[in-house]
């Protein structure tokens, strides 16, 4: 390998780095944007600035603090959107929204109870929806005799 081979390498590889470290910058702003979001109840924004935050990120030992954070806060994201859609009766956005926390991060186990919580009311609103009417009190018999 002659001189001039060794110095274009080193040029590379200084360059990667530089590369590297701007991109780790720009995902930490991306981050504290989503804080700010998640701090101000736009879990929808805040989810979309983590997940490209961690799109950004290289892969290295030196981000993976930033890479946890961003897939933290995705986590988090995605566990209030799913309690918000849960509280509205839109158990299927519920569901979708608990599955993306749950991808994000498998090990979580509020996102895994928010999945569990969100096919049971599901299922229980399904089985509601194939059930007969209650009665109408005001056509039973002992109405009626009165």
């Amino acid at each position: 390998m002659t001189d001039t081979d060794r110095e274009e390498l080193l040029k590379a590889a200084r360059e990667e780095v530089v590369r590297r470290q701007e991109a780790q910058l720009a995902a930490r702003k991306l981050i504290e944007e989503a804080d700010r979001h998640y701090a101000h109840a736009e879990y929808q924004v805040a989810a979309k600035k983590y997940e490209t935050a961690l799109a950004t990120l290289p892969f290295a030992a030196a981000t993976a603090a930033d890479r946890s954070a961003a897939q933290n806060g995705i986590t988090r994201s995605y566990y209030r959107l799913s309690e918000i859609a849960l509280a509205e009766e839109n158990y299927s956005k519920a569901l979708d929204y608990a599955n993306r926390a749950l991808e994000t991060n498998p090990d979580s186990r509020t996102a895994l109870a928010m999945v569990a919580k969100a096919e049971r009311f599901q299922r229980v609103a399904k089985e509601r929806e194939g059930a007969p009417p209650p009665p109408d009190p005001s056509k039973t018999e002992e109405f009626l005799d009165s």
